[in-house]
């Protein structure tokens, strides 16, 4: 009779744990299982009938799912958080998670030499990039020159046009 749970919390202790006692999506769904099923049902049934109020429910309770799924998540890692003692060494199962490089670059084969030290390497790619693409040459003259007789003519035209108006005279009167 009491052996049950003291075996259980032997199993909970020494059990690896991938996530640092974060709960999965399984744990998330055994944890609320009336709005899972009730957003299945919602969903197959706008599947079948195609009503958008149906849908509106679906991702009603989508979004309460998932509120309650991240408080359950945020809970967790909260706890988590408390319980890292640099005594039991939980501190290292806590950390070494954030301090693994994610991917390594491969050595890159250049036409001159081969890229191994990370500086060398966005080097490489740099100027790997820089030959494959080049800037498109926007500017032409012939529309540069366009455009500046256009507003020269513009200007002069407008000039003639204007030449006996004085725009402050019914100012002064």
């Amino acid at each position: 009779m009491y052996l049950y749970p003291w075996i259980e919390h032997t199993h909970q202790v020494s059990s690896k744990s991938d996530n640092l006692g974060c709960p999965t999506q399984g744990d998330l769904a055994i944890k609320n299982p009336e709005l899972n099923s009730e957003r299945n049902l919602a969903r197959k049934m706008f599947q079948t009938y195609s009503d958008p109020f149906l849908k509106k429910k679906h991702n009603k309770l989508n979004k309460q799912i998932n509120k309650v799924d991240q408080k359950i998540e945020t809970g967790a890692f909260t706890n988590e958080l408390l319980n890292v003692n640099a005594t039991d060494g939980t501190v290292w199962k806590f950390v070494i998670p954030f301090k693994k490089k994610t991917k390594n670059i491969p050595s890159l084969n250049g036409p001159g030499d081969i890229s191994n030290t990370d500086l060398a390497k966005p080097n490489f790619l740099a100027e790997s990039l820089e030959t494959q693409f080049t800037l498109n040459n926007i500017t032409k003259l012939d529309t540069e020159e366009l455009f500046a007789d256009s507003v020269m003519r513009f200007r002069t035209e407008a000039n003639s046009v204007c030449k006996d108006f004085d725009p402050l005279s019914h100012m002064k009167s």
